[in-house]
């Protein structure tokens, strides 16, 4: 069944430019608008968020011309568009419903169930989930030790004192940011940890295949839960479950009207880091490729990298037992970037000013004795040089069973077009 889906949707693929060139056929203004129209809203998108004042009011004009140049070319053809929208919509469903079935897996996972589990929960974070899915009593009920982070504690000590005290399970109902915390102590003593996903954006919980809509649906882990073994990495000694951010995102997130107006801090800094005459972060660092950067703008560093091209999954990281960093890199127009000669092993590539690479530690320079970094979404300052490395297999989860299947269907999708491919041959 997999592979005839596969089919069908590669079918879709092929037919979708076949539509698309039998409709220019029919008016050659079209991929013309369709030039001037990409290009004057690149150019628009560029003066929006690069100028200001005035330049960045033209930006905003010859973007609005461009979309109206696409919806031209767009609405020129109607039949031929509701065709290219059903073979789209073809097939990414027929190849997503191919990907997941190849995802079956019988494979056991190992259950365990602790004797004394203790959950750590922070009733202010992501609005209040906590108190609004009433996780603290949905654990209690289960037998689940509950304790409650109120203001002045230190949560690292909460989570070392529950182990003094006997605890053989360490969960934490919070942001990314919290379960990083908790982890680490839960590394340290070797004992498994619960996601409970109760945080705003809980980029960690999707990744390990948990229900964030539904945070409470996390405490069967505590009752019917298997053992799941991941990575873990470190900045400076620091764990992080998600990713250490340097450069543009650490500064504007550090800015004080970050919180309150995020859009107009954001406009507001861009132009600055943008502008063409400028080197805005003093920091460098090497690739496995051997190549010497300086002069990037942004440097996001993965525990496992992100997919960051397809039209799926995008953000997301589809395994988190690699063993790996994922690396993205962006440089200014200011970069001055003396490479060596790129050797094809090394993973990483190249898009003009985008680079992506993985490696298995990297370190992170700079003349100044401290650097602003975004450690899974809260900016601190750490001390230069900043050693970052992969922990593979370090951090034992007790997760839910159904997230192991959910899990695994994400990776297979994340394979995207060539593993459908494989999937139509019949080498998945």
């Amino acid at each position: 069944m997999p592979r005839f889906l596969a089919i069908a949707a590669l079918v879709c693929t092929a037919l979708f430019p076949i539509v698309v060139i039998i409709s220019w056929l029919g008016d050659p203004r079209q991929p013309l608008a369709l030039v001037v129209g990409l290009a004057l809203l690149g150019i628009g998108a560029w003066l929006t968020v690069s100028r200001r004042r005035a330049r960045r009011t033209v930006g905003v004009i010859l973007a609005a011309i461009g979309i109206a140049f696409l919806v031209w070319t767009l609405l020129r053809d109607v039949p031929a568009l509701l065709t290219m929208i059903a073979l789209a919509i073809g097939a990414i469903a027929l190849g997503l419903t191919a990907l997941a079935r190849s995802a079956d897996d019988d494979t056991p996972a190992q259950a365990w169930t602790p004797s004394r589990p203790v959950l750590i929960c922070n009733p202010k974070s992501g609005g209040g989930k906590v108190v609004s899915f009433k996780i603290a009593e949905q654990a209690k009920a289960q037998g689940v030790e509950v304790v409650t982070l109120q203001e002045g504690l230190d949560l690292e000590e909460l989570a070392r004192d529950a182990i003094a005290s006997g605890a053989d399970c360490l969960g934490m109902a919070g942001g990314d940011g919290s379960q990083a915390l908790v982890a680490a102590v839960a590394v340290e003593h070797g004992i498994p940890f619960v996601v409970i996903s109760a945080g705003t954006r809980n980029h960690f919980a999707l990744d390990l295949g948990l229900d964030r809509d539904k945070p409470d649906s996390g405490l069967v882990a505590f009752t019917n839960g298997v053992l799941r073994t991941i990575d873990y990495a470190t900045v400076n000694g620091k764990i992080f479950v998600n990713n250490v951010s340097f450069g543009l995102y650490a500064s504007i997130v550090e800015n004080d009207s970050y919180r309150d107006a995020k859009l107009q801090t954001t406009l507001d800094v861009l132009p600055e880091v943008l502008a063409a005459d400028t080197d805005p972060y003093d920091m460098h660092f090497r690739l496995p490729s051997g190549e010497e950067v300086s002069g990037s703008i942004v440097l996001l560093v993965s525990n496992n990298p992100y997919i960051t091209d397809g039209l799926l999954g995008l953000g997301q990281r589809p395994a988190l037992d690699r063993g790996q960093l994922g690396g993205l890199v962006i440089t200014g127009p200011a970069a001055a970037t003396p490479t060596t000669p790129s050797d094809e092993s090394t993973e990483s590539r190249s898009r003009g000013a985008l680079q992506r690479f993985t490696a298995t530690e990297l370190q992170v320079t700079s003349s100044s004795l401290e650097i602003a970094v975004g450690i899974d979404g809260e900016t601190v300052h750490v001390s230069t040089p900043v050693e970052l490395v992969s922990h593979p297999k370090g951090l034992t989860m007790l997760v839910p069973p159904d997230s192991i299947h959910v899990a695994r269907v994400r990776s297979r999708e994340a394979e995207g077009l060539a593993g459908i491919w494989r999937i139509a041959l019949g080498k998945a």
